[in-house]
């Protein structure tokens, strides 16, 4: 199987431009007759600023992205050029950061963040016990299963050998049904223990970790890609069954792509090094692009 991680300079404009940025892009990567079966795109990919994702009703998210009107141009897409896209959706201020996997006939996948990053984020964040669930976090392509993660979701694959990670400890808020528990509250507990069980099943049926990571900036806080290379990608993928990450992520604020292309891969395992065929800077500069070579 070929995979394609595609890193892109600069969060999107509007949704609109983005789809065009989405379009030219592979339009380009089809004339290379490269023939991916899986595109993957960073957090945040798409920002729908009017919706909120938070009810974990598949149906009901399904129909409010669908509104907003992204699903039937990718359809096009990926019936044009025989491939798969996962890539991010943030609704307005980050208020729902979530993973999407389209193909063809439609969307296919969709789970939305559960391990919140500690500090103001977690501090409002809302987990969902649901998107926890194997049936809302990991999708098949070619037979192989993909765990979807929302950024700092693929640092929580080793909770199944550490469960004092902090990953868990950043959760203070849960909810199940629409009941809505905060940390302390009787019930909390009980469906952290539930989150874990179905996070768990989650990991241990997956092939591969596919991470939709937000930005790399300069400096500060989203600085580092280091961090994420060690912490997200080499410490979680020996939970997977095929022992690999893939991930992407928009580089913004004079943040540059790796001048050294076997640097900051954003993606590992046992035989990353191996699979990687080809790397490419497209659309005019904005979008490094990595080809990937698996097989199960």
């Amino acid at each position: 199987m070929k995979i394609i991680t595609i890193c892109l300079k600069e969060r999107a404009i509007s949704t609109k431009h983005r789809m065009d940025e989405i379009t030219c892009l592979l339009n380009e990567i089809g004339e290379k007759k490269i023939h991916p079966s899986l595109c993957i795109f960073p957090g945040g990919t798409f920002d729908l600023k009017k919706i909120s994702l938070i009810n974990p009703n598949k149906t009901e998210r399904i129909k409010l992205i669908t509104n907003e009107g992204i699903i039937v141009p990718l359809k096009k897409i990926c019936k044009e050029h025989k491939l798969n896209l996962i890539f991010g959706i943030d609704t307005k201020n980050a208020s729902d950061q979530c993973v999407c996997h389209v193909d063809k006939s439609g969307i296919k996948c969709l789970t939305r963040k559960i391990f919140p990053v500690k500090g103001a984020e977690a501090n409002a964040w809302v987990s969902n016990v649901e998107d926890a669930k194997i049936e809302n976090r990991v999708t098949k392509i070619n037979g192989v299963r993909f765990l979807l993660a929302a950024c700092y979701d693929m640092f929580g694959a080793e909770i199944l050998r550490h469960k004092d990670s902090k990953r868990l400890q950043n959760i203070l808020c849960l909810s199940k049904d629409n009941t809505v528990v905060s940390k302390g509250a009787p019930l909390f507990n009980e469906l952290k223990e539930k989150l874990i069980l179905n996070w768990c099943k989650s990991v241990n049926s997956s092939d591969i970790g596919v991470a939709c990571i937000h930005t790399f900036t300069k400096n500060g806080f989203e600085s580092g890609v280091s961090h994420w290379q060690t912490g997200g990608m080499t410490k979680q993928f020996p939970f997977l069954k095929m022992k690999t990450v893939f991930g992407a992520a928009h580089y913004t604020e004079g943040r540059n792509f790796p001048k050294d292309m076997s640097k900051a891969l954003l993606a590992d395992g046992k035989y990353i090094k191996k699979t990687l065929v080809n790397n490419y800077v497209l659309l005019n500069g904005k979008a490094l692009v990595r080809l990937w070579s698996i097989g199960k």
